[in-house]
Protein backbone atom coordinates (compact mmCIF):
# COMPACT_ATOMS: atom_id res chain seq x y z
CA UNK A 1 0.00 0.00 0.00
CA UNK A 2 2.99 1.97 -0.03
CA UNK A 3 2.89 3.21 3.57
CA UNK A 4 6.30 4.42 5.41
CA UNK A 5 6.57 2.03 7.69
CA UNK A 6 9.63 1.92 10.49
CA UNK A 7 12.26 -0.81 10.27
CA UNK A 8 11.06 -2.30 13.63
CA UNK A 9 7.35 -2.24 12.17
CA UNK A 10 8.49 -3.78 9.18
CA UNK A 11 10.27 -6.08 11.18
CA UNK A 12 7.10 -7.04 13.24
CA UNK A 13 4.95 -7.50 10.11
CA UNK A 14 7.95 -9.86 7.73
CA UNK A 15 7.74 -12.26 11.05
CA UNK A 16 4.21 -12.41 11.47
CA UNK A 17 3.92 -13.22 8.38
CA UNK A 18 6.61 -15.77 8.23
CA UNK A 19 4.59 -17.17 11.43
CA UNK A 20 1.33 -17.20 10.28
CA UNK A 21 1.16 -17.79 6.50
CA UNK A 22 -1.26 -17.23 4.26
CA UNK A 23 -3.47 -20.73 4.35
CA UNK A 24 -6.25 -22.11 2.09
CA UNK A 25 -9.06 -20.72 3.56
CA UNK A 26 -7.54 -17.56 3.27
CA UNK A 27 -6.84 -18.19 -1.07
CA UNK A 28 -10.43 -19.41 -1.60
CA UNK A 29 -11.99 -16.53 0.50
CA UNK A 30 -9.43 -14.10 -1.69
CA UNK A 31 -10.87 -15.49 -4.39
CA UNK A 32 -14.45 -15.46 -3.83
CA UNK A 33 -14.17 -11.55 -3.14
CA UNK A 34 -12.14 -11.32 -6.48
CA UNK A 35 -15.15 -12.64 -8.41
CA UNK A 36 -17.50 -10.15 -6.54
CA UNK A 37 -15.11 -7.07 -6.51
CA UNK A 38 -13.14 -7.65 -10.06
CA UNK A 39 -9.73 -8.07 -7.80
CA UNK A 40 -8.45 -9.54 -4.95
CA UNK A 41 -5.64 -8.63 -2.77
CA UNK A 42 -2.15 -9.29 -4.24
CA UNK A 43 -1.34 -9.89 -0.22
CA UNK A 44 -2.84 -12.87 -0.27
CA UNK A 45 -2.00 -13.98 -3.58
CA UNK A 46 -3.10 -14.27 -7.16
CA UNK A 47 -6.49 -14.57 -8.33
CA UNK A 48 -8.52 -16.09 -11.77
CA UNK A 49 -10.85 -13.49 -12.48
CA UNK A 50 -11.90 -16.34 -15.31
CA UNK A 51 -13.00 -18.56 -12.86
CA UNK A 52 -15.82 -16.82 -12.09
CA UNK A 53 -19.40 -17.70 -12.51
Amino acid sequence: YSLPLSKQDRRLYEAWNKTYPVDAWEIQRNQRVACVMGRGNAFVGPVNLKACT
